[in-house]
């Protein structure tokens, strides 16, 4: 049986009674096959390579514009300071308000990819975007600044949010995807139907992972006598909730930091080493350093530590701790880098020390990002990932748009050394978040429920 039946198939095992209706949904969650969507040159996974590379590029184009946007007002702080008059607190507004609707945009434009499609959100964001950058460019008020540069945060957000929704729909789950293959097809089929599947006769009926039980959706961790939630109170919802909190939290307060490092940093060398803010902005190159050190710790770890894990587990189903091993190196990078920048920058110590020390943390807060990424996605499924995002997304913007707000006075008040060591501190603080078997009683399969199993 595939999880495709016509209505009238299901309308009879519907009235079989429960027990059929029960035996179907571990039937449907088994199968992993799609006959007629499988085949259909409409499904992205059936483009040709070269469909699929334009679309990488123009995704990628749209995020890498809306990542740059977030900072490229940074360095005319001062002219702002002397155009309109305000406070060096004041002029870091744009760059605060722009960060923070980042955030929200998500919360809209993720669901209305779900209902109009992925294309209208991308064109409709790109242009409007475009716009109100631009009306930013010709601004003649502060005021009418800071509202068009939310209003462009808020339009290009949903590109951030859409785009792993679209390469997930568009190339086909490879082995050692432990928990996506299920999850990936209701995003092809659920979430781009109104796009894709109005043409198919007679119409497809996809269970939602919001109508099965769910005592099915953890099919994996209640055999062999593992946990169930329902009957530990220690375990389930309230477990993953902690889980998911402390996370975000970690994610938010370094995004915040390395957003606090587009004042901190021309702060510092300017008072230092007497930087002029065209040299400072040089110095964010170690950032994009860090970052490509980051992802080829990312891929390597990918080959050499996540996929050879795949021949210890049936049907490799590779369980979502081993997505962690970046976030386990990089949490170490993050206060190594911080430490390092607050007490080398100093006027007897060479300017390319303190630069340097910015590349560890960017290597690490990449890892650490992309990592609990993926263990997000291949841990929950349907609307539990998405709303997982959605507040990852909340909460790391709203972090990275306050920060800032504040970076100046800290560095002024407590001095270079001890600003920057008190991001370090709360870096060392949350380093064991990803470290200790934090999901051991989630409700979801992991490396403790593979232990009983395997007892």
């Amino acid at each position: 049986m595939t999880i495709y039946q016509s209505s009238k198939e299901r309308s009879q095992l519907q009235v079989s009674g429960g027990q059929a209706e029960e035996s179907t949904t571990d039937v449907e969650l088994e199968s992993c096959s799609f006959p007629q969507w499988e085949h259909d040159p409409e499904n992205p996974w059936n483009w040709p390579t070269w469909k699929k590379v334009v679309m990488v590029v123009m995704i990628s184009s749209q995020a890498l514009t809306a990542s740059i946007t977030t900072s490229i007002i940074s360095p005319s702080r001062t002219e702002l300071m002397d155009k309109f008059s305000i406070s060096s607190t004041e002029a870091i507004l744009p760059v605060t308000l722009y960060t923070i609707a980042l955030g929200f945009g998500p919360i809209v434009g993720g669901p209305l990819s779900e209902i109009v499609g992925r294309l209208p959100v991308y064109a409709g964001a790109l242009i409007l975007g475009a716009l109100f950058t631009l009306g930013a460019g010709l601004a003649n008020q502060f005021s009418a600044l800071c509202v068009l540069r939310f209003l462009v945060g808020f339009c290009w957000a949903p590109v951030l949010a859409v785009a792993p929704g679209s390469l997930a729909e568009t190339f086909e789950p490879r082995s050692g995807h432990w928990g996506v293959c299920y999850y990936r097809k209701e995003l092809a089929v659920d979430t781009m139907e109104p796009a894709l599947l109005r043409h198919l006769e007679p119409p497809l009926e996809t269970p939602h992972p919001r109508d099965v039980p769910p005592s099915h959706q953890g099919t994996a961790r209640q055999e062999k006598g593992a946990r169930n939630p329902l009957e530990d109170p220690s375990s389930g919802p309230s477990a993953d909730f902690r889980c998911v909190t402390f996370i975000c939290l970690y994610v938010a307060v370094e995004f915040g930091t390395l957003f606090s490092f587009f004042a901190g940093v021309p702060y510092t060398f300017a008072t230092v080493y007497g930087f002029s803010i065209d040299d400072a902005g040089l110095l964010f190159l170690t950032i994009v350093i860090g970052c490509l050190l980051g992802l080829l710790t990312i891929v390597l770890c990918d080959f050499f530590l996540y996929r050879k894990q795949a021949p210890r587990y049936a049907s490799n189903r590779i369980l979502p701790e081993y997505r962690l091993y970046p976030a386990l190196f990089g949490s170490v990078g993050l206060p190594v880098g911080l430490f390092w920048f607050a007490w080398s920058a100093r006027p007897d110590v060479h300017w390319l020390s303190p630069a340097a020390a910015i590349v560890p943390f960017a290597w690490g807060n990449l890892g650490i990002f992309i990592s609990t990424v993926q263990y997000f996605s291949d841990t929950y499924q349907g609307n539990i990932v998405a709303s997982v995002a959605r507040a990852n997304s909340l909460a790391r913007y709203g972090f990275a748009g306050v920060f800032p707000r504040f970076t100046l006075q800290v560095y002024q008040k407590l001095g270079v050394h001890w600003a920057a060591s008190l991001l370090g501190f709360l870096a060392l603080e949350l380093l064991p978040v990803p470290w200790p078997k934090i999901r051991s009683r989630s409700m979801y399969p992991t490396i403790e429920y593979a232990k009983a199993m395997d007892m």
